[in-house]
């Protein structure tokens, strides 16, 4: 039995929008409309749609079928809209993974996309040889070999010298203070800090 033909009359089924696809309003650039940012986590992508295509991706995943949305499209906000308009948008989901394969033939769609973009072997080369990772030193022997000898540094005895010598030194540097202000702006004014560069 030879199945028939869908007429033209027929609603067209919308594709499904992904489960693990977020939706969320902004503000437009020009303070109007919002805007919708379609998030796809698995890809870590972002797509920001405007005004008036946010408003049908906004209410895709409650119609069943482009006639479907149109209606719900000039329902809620008063807009019309063409099947052409409809049929971009799918054609942009499509394009960017975000809608479900289940159709007939939609697993070969995005076969061709990914054979179309793979590049040779030299290509990729060309394009990925700043990131050639060629490991001059390995430190991870001689890093591990100082734990032991430099433990003592981790040791809140050890801080704690190291503060009180802090503190002594401050003491030491207030009692002669007019020296080491005498001594700064030496160092500060054109000859100090020639001598200092040189040094």
């Amino acid at each position: 039995m030879i199945p028939a033909r869908p007429s033209n009359d027929e609603p067209k089924p919308l594709p499904r929008l992904r489960a693990n696809i977020e939706l969320a309003l902004v503000g437009s650039s020009d303070g109007t409309f919002p805007a919708l940012v379609i998030v796809d986590p698995l890809r870590n992508a972002y797509f920001r749609i405007d005004w008036p295509q946010s408003a049908a991706v906004l209410l895709w995943r409650g119609s069943a079928s482009i006639e479907h949305l149109q209606a719900t499209i000039a329902r809620h906000f008063g807009l019309a809209t063409t099947a052409e308009e409809i049929a971009a948008i799918v054609e942009f989901l499509h394009v960017n993974h975000l809608c479900d394969t289940d159709e007939r033939g939609g697993w070969q769609r995005y076969a061709a996309q990914h054979a179309a973009g793979q590049h040779s072997a030299l290509k990729t080369a060309l394009h990925n040889y700043l990131f050639l990772r060629l490991p001059l030193v390995r430190p991870e022997r001689f890093l591990q070999s100082l734990l032991i000898p430099l433990a003592f540094a981790y040791t809140r005895a050890f801080w704690s010298l190291i503060a009180l010598l802090a503190a002594i030194g401050l003491v030491l540097a207030q009692r002669q203070w007019t020296a080491i202000v005498a001594a700064a702006q030496a160092v500060l004014h054109l000859e100090g800090l020639h001598i200092y560069a040189v040094a």
